[in-house]
């Protein structure tokens, strides 16, 4: 009887320890289990995050290429707003020479007319200075021939 005791005790000895170990294996495959999930959610986080700054470093490039693109089209613009202020200037300056150039013509033009009125009007005062001297000799020789036709006169 005692034997069959120590038989049921140690089958009994024997099916709790199966029991606990049992329960020991599957507490620690939970845990496993657990631990499995619990990296895949870290990695599934460092992928995404990974992904993140990827995107952030898309954008950052692309942002750093549209403000080169947008520096780049001010500067051509600024280039263009200088070259047509040069030609202006240019034109400008064209002008001034142009308009400077006709005033002195014109002034050149009264200068050439005032020195043919002046030799116009030198010439006329000639000619009535030869005229009036003309007529001086006239009267002059007509005086003398009546003075010669009074003295032989005055002699016959």
């Amino acid at each position: 009887e005692a034997e069959m005791e120590a038989e049921r005790a140690a089958a009994a000895a024997q099916r709790k320890l199966e029991r606990e170990a049992a329960a020991a294996k599957r507490k620690m495959e939970m845990e496993m289990a657990q631990a499995k999930r619990e990296m895949e959610l870290e990695l599934a986080r460092v992928r995404m995050e990974a992904e993140r700054v990827e995107q952030e470093a898309k954008l950052a490039a692309e942002k750093r290429k549209m403000e080169e693109e947008i520096q780049r089209i001010k500067d051509e613009a600024d280039e263009k707003r200088r070259q047509l202020e040069e030609e202006e200037a240019m034109r400008e300056r064209e002008k001034e020479r142009e308009r400077r150039r006709i005033e002195a013509e014109r002034i050149e033009a009264e200068r050439i007319e005032a020195e043919r009125i002046e030799a116009e009007r030198i010439e006329a005062e000639r000619i009535e200075a030869e005229r009036i001297e003309a007529e001086h000799a006239e009267e002059e020789e007509r005086l003398q021939q009546e003075a010669a036709a009074a003295a032989a006169a005055a002699a016959a």
